[in-house]
């Protein structure tokens, strides 16, 4: 056993809690499926640390015959498969999958589920790159050798009530982007009452890119822009992971799109197609990227909301087997509302006022994140 600076001693997980894995009853059973007792999986725990709700529930019977061990209020859940190192502490009582494992202080007089939360927030993260390093798949063998310093009770809950201070500040930073985040729909409405809808290619130039062959070196070596699916996120694309060369522009399908085309995701793994973006930066596009270039330039933002707004109503035009895509045809006559540019210019108005405070409030949650990171690692080095 090691010890910090302070004399603190360095203990693993297996050595001071019980490690509880979840488990999930069988898909082929409906019975197993529906209204009864709340299921945490993984994508559940994206609402925060406060674990209060699930997508999913599982019944009585499914209790009754596969026996998953019951989570009460308090307990801390970490992942450590799929999306590793997410910490959360049920506020219900709950049962989990198996990519999730409940943490059980062996001894509460000893250690505080509150600063087992933030250590677990601190050290467990290191998780995902040391399985990377090492080859290894995570278990809950070497998820119970994770170490973190175990001061005296009323110094972890010392510790716990500065963190805490500073994840109430993040929480409420979150709970006011969302409100922003909630205004896109009701500024459409108010702006469209009673317009006509218009297809893209009644508004805009509709194209799209392609991919410079890979087999000639240069063709990836200049420093024209290209954006893939992977990065239209519904939010304006300000920088590309890669690059092409004017030869690759000039042979190849490819065109370079003017700042304000907004770009739509035909297709691409997961929740990627019918994602839109906007281009800040001059760019090109892959062949998966539909590039919508209105007319009116007064009417790219505008234009650029309605596609992020009318997510859903994309992804649900997509054709095809088991992953159904778009295409240009039908991106080209998708409709949006077109109001007459006075209300499209008081929605776009509006608009860009809401996403400059969300990028102020981006910046606080960065800073809040460095704060928390910096105070961390100085409570357990018994610094603070």
């Amino acid at each position: 056993m090691t010890t910090t600076q302070h004399d603190w001693p360095m203990v693993k997980l297996v050595d001071v809690c019980d490690i509880s894995i979840g488990k999930t009853p069988s898909r082929k059973n409906p019975a197993y499926w529906g209204s009864g007792h709340p299921w945490l999986s993984i994508k559940d725990m994206n609402q925060g640390s406060a674990l209060s709700s699930t997508a999913e529930q599982i019944t009585d019977l499914a209790v009754e015959e596969t026996r998953p061990r019951l989570c009460d209020p308090g307990t801390v859940l970490f992942s450590f498969k799929l999306t590793i190192g997410k910490v959360g502490i049920s506020k219900i009582p709950l049962y989990t999958n198996e990519a999730i494992a409940a943490l059980l202080p062996k001894d509460r007089a000893s250690l505080s589920n509150g600063y087992l939360f933030h250590a677990m927030s601190h050290y467990g993260a290191n998780l995902e790159g040391s399985r990377a390093v090492m080859g290894q798949t995570l278990n809950k063998k070497t998820l119970g050798q994770v170490e973190f310093p175990l001061p005296p009770l009323e110094e972890q809950h010392r510790i716990a009530k500065i963190l805490n201070g500073v994840a109430a500040v993040e929480a409420k930073v979150a709970a006011q982007k969302n409100v922003l985040a909630a205004l896109l729909g009701p500024v459409l409405a108010r702006a469209s009452r009673g317009a006509d809808k218009k297809r893209l290619e009644e508004i805009a130039r509709v194209g799209t890119g392609a991919t410079p062959s890979r087999k000639i070196p240069g063709n990836f070596t200049g420093t024209i822009p290209w954006v893939k699916t992977t990065e239209v996120n519904g939010r304006v694309i300000t920088h590309t992971e890669e690059h092409i060369s004017q030869e690759a522009l000039q042979h190849s399908s490819c065109k370079l799109n003017r700042i304000g085309s907004s770009i739509v995701a035909m297709y691409g793994q997961g929740a990627t197609r019918g994602r839109a973006g906007m281009l800040v930066i001059e760019a090109a596009t892959n062949q998966a990227c539909a590039v919508v270039s209105p007319h009116q330039q007064a009417d790219d933002y505008y234009v650029f909301k309605c596609l992020v707004n009318s997510y859903e109503d994309l992804r649900g035009l997509g054709r095809g087997g088991t992953q159904p895509n778009l295409n240009l045809s039908l991106v080209k006559s998708f409709e949006i509302p077109f109001p007459r540019a006075a209300d499209r210019s008081w929605a776009t108005e509006i608009l860009q006022c809401a996403d400059s405070i969300d990028n102020q409030l981006d910046r606080t949650l960065k800073l809040m994140s460095e704060l928390k990171n910096a105070l961390a690692t100085r409570a357990f080095q018994g610094e603070l």
